[in-house]
């Protein structure tokens, strides 16, 4: 059973929604820069596969011609 809304019981639970509001906005923040890392990690990746592709593209005529 609930307890009575006294003005105690209120404010407690504003400050219970306050808190949770908070905590709420700081997870948003981590999301929002975890995402920005995400991307630029991706990005990284896509560069580093476009570089090892021009590589392995450079070395299969020298292999096949010196074969």
């Amino acid at each position: 059973m609930e307890p009575p809304m006294t003005p105690e019981r209120e404010g407690e639970l504003f400050a219970l929604l306050s808190a949770l509001t908070e905590t709420a906005r700081r997870i948003e923040n981590k999301v929002d820069d975890l995402a920005q890392r995400v991307s630029r990690v991706e990005g990284w990746i896509e560069e580093q596969s476009q570089f090892l592709q021009i590589a392995l593209a450079a070395r299969q005529p020298r292999r096949a011609g010196g074969a």
